[in-house]
């Protein structure tokens, strides 16, 4: 009986031990760093547009009438087909190369095979399949390259963000709400716990935000934090950047998000947005706030495979009227118009919306025009030809530069 007993606790310790779930560690490696000082730049006699900067130009006209898409939160290619998230309808569109409307992934319901609304998404190339998530759901579901539903995948918390990573595992991003004191938590291909990386201390004010804090691929930020992380297997997870901005918000207070909301600090502080990790993990768009003369604005930053840093200090950025670049104000004006990095094509898209198209194209048509012919001629003939009594979305596909000499 002693034996029975003593074997079957042998065997429940074995089954514990073998299904435990491996943690990050809490010593985020910080040795291999690179620092971005986004005002320690090549100085410019004038500032340059992010167009220079880029190359393989090509925009696309979308097929709104089937299916308009309001604000894009992010863009991918999949198998010759875009797939474009809109932000406030919470879709997921296929569009065809040449921007036709194809149908929507998924179907919106309460079913076993339907979501609630969609959150975020990403693909998984080399499998040939497409992840959506489910906020409402606490679930994610899976796709074929066909668009066919393959499963759900019920989670145990509320999931913010989704991101397939290099090995295939799929990573859900949390907003502090989970109650292990990790924020990620990586999944396998069958929807099984494997590991968390993430950690955060418990008992504090924490607030959802969807302007700090993401994760993109195998890299993700905390809110409030300019620094740039990578996942790794083993749990030691290490920084790849950090950005440096006027007045910045210091990382040590990343978990102080009180304070930030705090009108009487919030003044002074800045901080990072979304960013965009593109080739060979050299490349990097990102977001910032920036206060000069009073006012607010939300630079893009730039770092291009040879290391060169272009920012508000040597790039235009901000509101049309302010700056007066088209290409800036169409389609990297906002916290938000950040370009999305698609694997299939080693290439990036964004696209305008619809306030910035009707703001600052329509109402003032005869500048971004002239501008545009200068600057961008096959865009102009986009533009030159839109009705005003039509909404329109323009896709902007395009490469870095390796480099770019001021």
């Amino acid at each position: 009986m002693k034996r029975l007993t003593f074997s079957l606790l042998i065997l429940i310790s074995t089954i514990f031990c073998c299904d435990k779930t491996r943690l990050g560690t809490t010593n985020l490696n910080k040795e291999n760093i690179t620092t971005i000082d986004v005002s320690n730049v090549k100085n410019s006699p004038e500032k340059i547009s992010p167009i220079s900067l880029l190359y393989d130009i090509e925009y696309l006209k979308l097929d709104t009438d089937s299916f308009f898409v309001t604000e894009t939160q992010k863009i991918i290619e999949f198998r010759d087909y875009l797939l474009i998230h809109d932000k406030n309808k919470r879709k997921l569109a296929v569009f065809s190369m040449d921007g036709s409307f194809v149908q929507e992934v998924g179907k919106q319901g309460l079913g076993p095979s339907e979501y609630k609304s969609i959150y975020d998404f990403d693909v998984d190339l080399k499998r040939g399949l497409i992840y959506v998530l489910s906020r409402g759901d606490l679930a994610y579901l899976v796709y074929d390259e066909k668009f066919n539903f393959l499963k759900k995948i019920q989670l145990e918390y509320w999931p913010d963000q989704i991101s397939v990573l290099k090995n295939g595992s799929v990573a859900i991003y949390e907003v502090f709400e989970n109650s292990d004191e990790y924020n990620i938590s990586i999944h396998d291909k069958d929807g099984k716990l494997v590991s968390k990386h993430m950690p955060y201390p418990m008992n504090r004010e924490y607030h959802a935000t969807d302007y700090t804090g993401f994760i993109s691929k195998d890299f993700y930020t905390y809110p409030f934090s300019s620094i740039i992380y990578e996942l790794k297997d083993n749990g030691s997870d290490s920084a790849l950047f950090e950005i440096k901005i006027p007045n910045q918000r210091s990382n040590e207070l990343k978990f102080d998000q009180a304070s930030y909301f705090n009108l009487a600090n919030k003044e002074n502080e800045e901080i990072i947005g979304k960013f965009t990790i593109g080739s060979d993990n050299e490349e990097l768009f990102f977001s910032y706030s920036l206060k000069t003369a009073g006012r607010t604005s939300f630079p893009v930053g730039i770092r291009l495979k040879s290391g060169e840093i272009f920012s508000h200090a040597n790039m235009y950025h901000g509101a049309y009227f302010q700056d007066g670049d088209f290409f800036t104000t169409l389609f990297l004006l906002g916290f938000y118009s950040l370009p999305s990095y698609s694997e299939a094509s080693r290439s990036y898209y964004v696209a305008t919306n619809f306030e910035n198209m009707t703001e600052y194209f329509f109402s003032q048509k005869d500048r971004a025009l002239r501008e545009a012919r200068e600057k961008a001629p096959e865009l102009y003939e986009i533009l030159s030809k839109l009705p005003e009594d039509k909404e329109s979305v323009i896709i902007l596909k395009f490469k870095l530069k390796p480099s770019f000499k001021l």
